[in-house]
């Protein structure tokens, strides 16, 4: 509702304002439009609960007067929410993909969900915090935000290949890399006058 101050003026019989008698003030609303808020007899504030028009009255003792207060209902702007996904079908928004509309000020809980094997990065545009999947965004105005995701990099494993005694090796001796999961195709060639006997390790 809508805080108002106003100020009671009271006047003779011959239109002279005199000095209220303020602690014998009562105030009091008709037609349920809103109510006094506090208690102060000297910055009476009125607070509008409802829509339409009503009666202000100040009363001391038997004598009374009114005012005519109209409360009138406005329509708060709205904004649009755009929500995208980048790239598309890596993951899921909350709200979903799309547009959705707004009234102006609200702040808007948004959430990205990675698909399997994806993972959030950040979001694009204006949000509270660009590097959380879950944050808000504020609707002062049309708002686009896009969550992007990123494939699950896979876990990788050292391979070390060696020779004991004289020969080769494929692959040849040294470090590799793989994929977990990854089956690799490994030979021993021995040189001129030795012969393979085995491997050492868990093939």
């Amino acid at each position: 509702g809508e805080n108002i101050n106003f100020t009671v003026h009271c006047y003779d019989s011959d239109g002279e304002e005199i000095a209220k008698p303020q602690s014998d003030m009562v105030f009091s609303i008709t037609n349920g439009i809103g109510e006094i808020v506090n208690a102060s007899k000297k910055n009476p504030l009125f607070l509008a609960t409802g829509i339409g028009a009503g009666n202000l009255i100040a009363s001391i003792g038997d004598l009374s007067a009114s005012a005519t207060i109209e409360v009138v209902g406005g329509t708060p702007n709205t904004f649009t929410l755009t929500m995208a996904v980048n790239p598309s079908g890596w993951g899921t928004t909350n709200p979903a993909v799309g547009t959705h509309t707004y009234d102006e000020g609200t702040v808007v809980n948004i959430s990205a969900n990675p698909a399997e094997g994806y993972q959030f990065v950040s979001w694009s545009g204006s949000v509270a915090n660009s590097g959380s999947s879950s944050t808000t965004v504020t609707m002062t105005g049309d708002q686009s935000v896009t969550a992007n995701f990123e494939l699950i990099p896979p876990v990788q494993y050292t391979l070390t290949m060696a020779v004991n005694g004289s020969g080769t090796t494929s692959p040849s001796a040294g470090s590799y890399t793989y994929d977990e999961g990854t089956v690799v195709n490994i030979s021993a060639n021995p040189a001129e006058g030795y012969q393979f006997v085995s491997w050492s390790g868990s093939v």
